[in-house]
Formats: structure tokens, sequence, C-alpha cells
């Protein structure tokens, strides 16, 4: 099977691929590997750690810790989402609304020191990042994080 050159965008100054189990290592210096093509595919499934070496890169937003404690949010919060102008939903191509799965999945993928509060918990705008144009509430991330944790 031919390989398939993957770049490592993410923010960690090493990287290891857990993802398909492969262990593959990205470095600064060596920020390409080539991996078998089904593993490229899995992992181009995560456009803000890895993409195709082929192509431009294409860094995600970095999304600013808020001052204060995340802990602190609650379900208020979930208005938020409610205020955003329906022109950003329609550029976005905003689709259906992120799932508890799908969070857990993207879950490995946080960088500990950026996307974690001083608590230790997934910071939401962070994580919102991930599912850019699609509606994350806070109690999908807060079940999400303590499924988990749970099987940590």
């Amino acid at each position: 099977m031919a390989g398939v050159k993957v770049r490592y965008i993410g923010s960690k100054p090493m990287k290891t691929d857990t993802v398909c189990g492969t262990l593959t290592v990205w470095t600064p210096e060596h920020d390409v590997a080539e991996v078998p093509e089904d593993v490229a595919i899995k992992l181009c499934r995560f456009p803000d750690v890895w993409q195709l070496a082929d192509k431009p890169v294409v860094k995600r937003p970095v999304v600013a810790a808020p001052a204060g404690d995340q802990d602190n949010q609650d379900d208020d919060d979930q208005d938020d989402d409610d205020d955003q102008d329906d022109d950003d939903n329609k550029e976005s191509g905003a689709g259906e609304p992120v799932t508890v799965a799908e969070v857990i999945e993207m879950l490995p993928l946080l960088d500990k020191d950026a996307d974690f509060s001083e608590n230790g918990v997934p910071l939401i705008d962070n994580v919102r990042a991930l599912f850019e144009g699609r509606d994350l509430k806070l109690a999908v991330l807060k079940e999400a994080w303590t499924t988990f944790s749970a099987t940590e």
C-alpha cells in the first residue's frame, strides 16, 4: 500500500499517533510523516491536528482562555449560542448539533496546556473551535467530559 504524507499542525512540540495506534511521531524538525493511506484518511478527520502534506496549512483558530474559572460556568452559557447572528450560521455552514460521542472522540486531541482550565476541565470555547459552525452546548461538553473521565 502506498504511503501518504501527513503534516502535524497541532500546538504540541511532539505528537504521537494514538488515534490509529501507529505510534508515528511528529516533531518540529519532522512535522511530515508518511503513513499508510487508511491511516491518513483517519488522521485527516482531525484537520486541526493533521492535514495532507501536499495541501496548504490551515490552522484552527486559537481561542484564548477567558478570565475566571471555567468550572463556574452554568447552563446560562447555553443561551449564548442562541445569540449568534444568522449570518454567522450561514457563512459557517451550521450543521447538526454536536453530540456527546463526537466530543468524546475529540477530547484526546486537546492540548493539556492550552485547552484545559486550571482545574483540569476542557475550556468550552476551545472545544467549540473544533466544531466550527456547529452548536455545542455546555451540557453536552459536561456529559462528554464526565463519561471520558470515568474511562481513563
